[in-house]
C-alpha cells in the first residue's frame, strides 16, 4: 500500500475509534 493511503486509513481509524468512545459514554 502507498504510504499516503496508509496514513489516511490510520487517521480514519482513529476518528472512528474516538467516535465509538464518545458514543459509549452514558
Amino acid at each position: 500500500l502507498p504510504a499516503g493511503l496508509f496514513d489516511s486509513l490510520t487517521q480514519l481509524n482513529l476518528l472512528v475509534l474516538e467516535r465509538n468512545q464518545l458514543q459509549a459514554l452514558p
